[in-house]
């Protein structure tokens, strides 16, 4: 289980590294479809670790104890859920033919990136 924690966090570390990156360079491409291209593909990659963001949230929820702790927990697990029912929505919206919406995505990805680098530090910590 230590192991599994311990690539489970590297891999929400790295995501959040290209995903972030992705994020601020994605304005300088020289085409707008191959930005678009990219997210596709990073899509794949970040709905992945969003499942394993609620679950690892719900996990810390369930175990936290102390005022605090809860607080922090309840922050985390809320969080993690409303960024990925916002993700999948926006996101199965994108392959139905119903462009999702910029400020949403933008919302989002901003969220991924952080959910990615809080997530994955607890889980290399846990490990």
């Amino acid at each position: 289980m230590e192991k599994l924690k311990k690539i489970s966090g590297a891999y929400l570390l790295l995501l959040a590294v290209f995903y972030g990156g992705h994020l601020v360079m994605a304005q300088t491409y020289v085409s707008p479809a191959a930005a678009k291209e990219v997210w596709l593909i990073l899509d794949w990659f970040a709905s992945v670790a969003l499942l394993i963001i609620v679950f690892t949230n719900w996990y810390y929820l369930k175990s936290a104890a102390g005022d605090l702790a809860k607080i922090s927990a309840n922050t985390a697990f809320y969080a993690s859920l409303g960024t990925t029912l916002a993700f999948f929505h926006n996101w199965m919206g994108e392959y139905l033919g119903m462009h999702g919406e910029v400020i949403i995505w933008t919302l989002v990805d901003v969220m991924v990136v952080t959910l990615c680098m809080v997530t994955g530090r607890r889980l290399m910590k846990w490990a």
